[in-house]
């Protein structure tokens, strides 16, 4: 039996290249099955309620689908993909489609662990020093870690670690998607460099980049292509676990950085 799939893909904005996958419609020879995402965005994400609940719509209307086609009522916000084939002698190819080809969570219960958000700031610093990029880096940016940065409101919240330079100041966010809570840690960053977006507009002084990197780890390259996906309009985006994007990572912070102070001189 042949086995293919078509990932479904939301617009939540139709003026903007931004597109989340969502679903997959998996061809099982004669038969349609819809495949949802285990992670998907909610309405902090998409721009409010209303793009919110147009996924959710979306979502349910896939549920009836019988063939691999997109039903008329989702109109522009959906798209679907191009047909891919799965691999050979798959025992649950529902189960393949939903962990490789669509956002999902590794779900770890009994973890004895501290929360995931506990232990990101350590270890993404830990990680900083190996690179050997952690002498230009701070910890913990906040609108009145600068003088020019007053005016911010202080409910754009805190910034985990940041690199100032002459002309500019690089916030930066690690991020993991394994363990529980990732929407919510996804949400999160989109919330926090939306604000700072909008804020540094109104503001004076330094030109600021933002961007989130993906720690090493399982899944990781997984969760970069996610974080793409979901933060590319506010946040660039590295999978540090790809020496490539590591290195161009550890560059921007060396380049940013060596035009500014140490962060020994102004802590």
């Amino acid at each position: 039996m042949t086995a293919s799939f078509r990932t479904v893909y939301f617009r939540p904005r139709l003026a903007l290249d931004w597109r989340v996958p969502v679903a997959a419609l998996l061809s099982l020879g004669d038969t349609i099955e819809t495949v949802t995402a285990d992670l998907m965005l909610d309405h902090r994400c998409v721009g409010g309620v209303g793009a919110s609940e147009l996924l959710r719509f979306g979502v349910a209307e896939l549920a009836s689908v019988k063939e691999p086609v997109l039903p008329s009522s989702l109109g522009p916000h959906f798209e679907l993909g191009p047909r891919e084939h799965l691999p050979a002698g798959l025992v649950d190819p529902a189960m393949w489609v939903r962990s490789t080809a669509l956002p999902s969570v590794k779900q770890e219960p009994n973890d004895p662990a501290p929360p995931v958000e506990k232990r990101l700031p350590t270890l993404a610093w830990n990680h900083l020093t190996n690179w050997g990029v952690s002498g230009y880096v701070r910890k913990r940016f906040r609108p009145s870690s600068a003088t020019e940065l007053q005016r911010l409101p202080p409910k754009v919240g805190t910034v985990t670690h940041f690199v100032v330079g002459e002309d500019t100041i690089l916030l930066m966010e690690p991020v993991t998607l394994s363990g529980g809570g990732a929407s919510d840690r996804v949400a999160s960053i989109f919330q926090k460099f939306s604000a700072y977006e909008a804020a540094w507009d109104a503001s004076v002084g330094r030109e600021h980049r933002r961007v989130a990197y993906v720690l090493p780890g399982p899944g990781e390259a997984r969760s970069a292509e996610v974080l793409e996906d979901q933060l590319r309009m506010v946040a660039d985006v590295y999978n540090t676990g790809a020496t490539e994007s590591r290195e161009r990572f550890t560059e921007e912070i060396r380049r940013i950085g060596g035009t500014g102070p140490t962060p020994e001189l102004v802590s």
